[in-house]
């Protein structure tokens, strides 16, 4: 699976990533042909873009892959639905997502926000001052900075820092109480808002059902339907059994009885039994052991509390490199909420990974070294016959060696420069 932060090339066809591609892909050089877009897109005023327009789909519908589909489609099924998703097909893309792009002084990134990729963040004026920085917005409310090089040129993009949780207007929602909702809004800074009250909220239970007296002893019974709200109530029968008992639930989850009255009807829930720890919806907050602010777990629909949220395990802003590819350094930040956000990309990577191996056309091989570098290339053309002693520095002389391509025998064989482990050329015997 491709990695949510980079999925996208300038080439049509990745391994394990192919035809994945953004509603409006603008090439890398600003301009365009039917031939040289993607499957499926169009060449329009330079720019690759799908064969549907949003402003030919009706209201409530997205432009989705050439289709207009229902803007609330979530056809990848990673909770963003079509009108917010750059690409509805692939669950690595969403919200925050970029992807590399190459302009004319550079490369840098495009990022998806609601449903569309942005313009490559690359500099558009190509000089600049040996030591200048500017930084360039990525992902969600993130930042990168680039530095100018010694040759007045701008140089590759830095690390998304300070990355947020969430796209700017986007909202979210969960159940509580009897059918009521709570709801959050994501603010410009990429951050959720608290949860509000519980609104909405029904009159009862859904499943919970209540009598009342009709006739003589009989009663006439109404149901709370899946909408928390009460039904019709029932034609008048014949009411309980005196002395009947029935279970019936009760809070937290939990189970009560009630009996039969001498009027046919149900008497009073006794004491309810069973019950969970907790109300489904309730949240319980506490402050984080050593730190001036709290974290929260949410009461689940079986009355059990799941799992506290995170406490701060950094100072915001704090940075920290990690190791990652073949010997390349990551950084990552501290968010505002003192948890640690993504990992920037893999920078300063070597040539090969450690181990890895190489067969000479001349026989032998290389293998890569432990810091990710090749050691000295193939040597053809000087092989000796009795070269047993390794070539631990550049002060190691073997003396009377015979050389296949040096004839009279050579009197003594020098370690090259640079090279720990190969031998110089044979020094032939004087005369």
């Amino acid at each position: 699976m491709c990695p949510r932060h980079a999925v996208f090339a300038a080439v049509w066809a990745i391994a394990g990533c192919s035809a994945i591609f953004p509603l409006e892909q603008p090439d890398s050089t600003g301009s365009c042909s039917d031939a040289g877009c993607p499957p499926g897109q169009v060449c329009v005023d330079g720019v690759c873009a799908g064969s549907c327009l949003d402003a030919d789909c009706p209201e409530g519908t997205a432009c989705s892959h050439g289709d207009c589909v229902d803007e609330t489609l979530d056809e990848d099924g990673d909770g963003t639905p079509a009108r917010d998703d750059c690409d509805d097909r692939d669950p690595d893309v969403g919200p925050g997502s970029t992807y590399p792009c190459e302009g004319a002084c550079g490369s840098g990134l495009r990022t998806c926000a609601a449903g569309r990729w942005s313009d490559c963040s690359a500099p558009t004026d190509c000089e600049c001052t040996p030591g200048e920085t500017r930084s360039e917005d990525c992902g969600l409310c993130g930042d990168a900075e680039r530095s100018c090089n010694g040759d007045g040129r701008w140089g590759d993009l830095g690390p998304c820092d300070g990355q947020g949780e969430c796209e700017p207007g986007d909202s979210g929602e969960q159940s509580c109480g009897n059918c009521g909702r709570l709801s959050r809004t994501c603010d410009e800074g990429c951050r959720w808002s608290t949860w509000s009250a519980c609104e909405g909220e029904g009159a009862c239970s859904p499943g919970a059902t209540e009598d009342r007296a009709c006739d003589d002893c009989s009663s006439e019974v109404r149901s709370c339907g899946l909408d928390c709200r009460w039904g019709d109530w029932s034609e008048c029968g014949a009411g309980c059994a005196p002395g009947d008992i029935r279970e019936v639930p009760c809070a937290r989850c939990g189970r009560a009885t009630s009996t039969c009255g001498a009027n046919c009807l149900w008497g009073p829930a006794l004491e309810c039994e069973d019950q969970g720890i907790c109300e489904p919806g309730d949240v319980e907050t506490l402050m984080c052991p050593g730190e001036d602010v709290d974290h929260q777990r949410t009461c689940n629909g079986e009355c059990e509390w799941g799992e506290w949220s995170l406490c701060p395990t950094c100072e915001p802003g704090e940075t920290e490199r990690a190791s990652c590819g073949s010997c390349g350094q990551s950084t990552r930040t501290c968010q505002e909420d003192g948890t640690w956000g993504p990992a920037g990309q893999c920078t300063g990577e070597g040539a090969c990974h450690p181990g890895d191996l190489v067969v000479c056309e001349c026989g032998g091989q290389l293998v890569c070294n432990k810091d990710c570098s090749w050691p000295c290339p193939c040597t053809c053309g000087n092989d000796y016959t009795d070269v047993n002693a390794i070539c631990e520095d550049q002060d190691a002389i073997v003396d009377r060696l015979d050389c296949f391509s040096v004839d009279p025998p050579c009197i003594e064989l020098h370690c090259g420069p640079g090279c720990a482990r190969e031998w110089g050329d044979c020094i032939a015997c004087p005369g």
